[in-house]
Formats: C-alpha cells, structure tokens, sequence
C-alpha cells in the first residue's frame, strides 16, 4: 500500500468511525437510546460537515455523499419523527 492509499484508507476511517460511534450507542441491550437519536445524529451531522472540507478530494466527496445519504434518510437530524423529538424532549440527560 502506498502512503497515499494509506492516507486515503485512514481518512476514510476517520469518516466512518463517526458512524461507528452513533450506532453503537444505539444499540444497546440494557437501556432505552430513543431519546440519544436527534442529539447523535446532530453531532453526525457536525462531524460529516467538518470532514467534507478535508483537503483529501476522496474523503471530502465520501463524507458529502454519507451526509446526504443520512439526510435523505433522517432529515432535519431525525426531528421530523414524533417519537425521535418527544424522547429528545423527555431526555433524564436535561432535566
């Protein structure tokens, strides 16, 4: 592997990694993670925003395309679901 696919590879990691982190709070067994979706996905959003101004073209364009991809799929950070916006509401974090 050369030092540009390596650089690449790891810029791509960086992108998914954020992804990572989002699901894995998600799927937990032993407590509710509703009310985690709107905040995480926001924060998705940040993360995906920052990395799309990379200066590797590669990495820029992947993490455009995941943004939109995660867009189309949970628009407006998911608020646009009644129950992601009433957990987000209700989260112990807040109150």
């Amino acid at each position: 592997m050369s030092p540009r696919e390596f650089n690449l590879a790891s810029g791509i990691c960086e992108v998914l990694q954020t992804v990572k982190y989002a699901c894995k709070l998600w799927e937990q067994d032993k407590g509710a993670t509703i009310h985690l979706v709107v905040s995480e996905l926001y924060n998705l959003k940040e993360k995906l925003e920052k990395l799309e101004e990379s200066q590797d073209k590669y990495v820029s364009k992947f993490a455009k395309n995941l943004l939109q991809c995660v867009e189309a799929r949970l628009p407006n950070c998911g608020t646009d679901n009644m129950w992601y916006r009433m957990a987000h509401f209700i989260d112990p974090r807040y109150c």
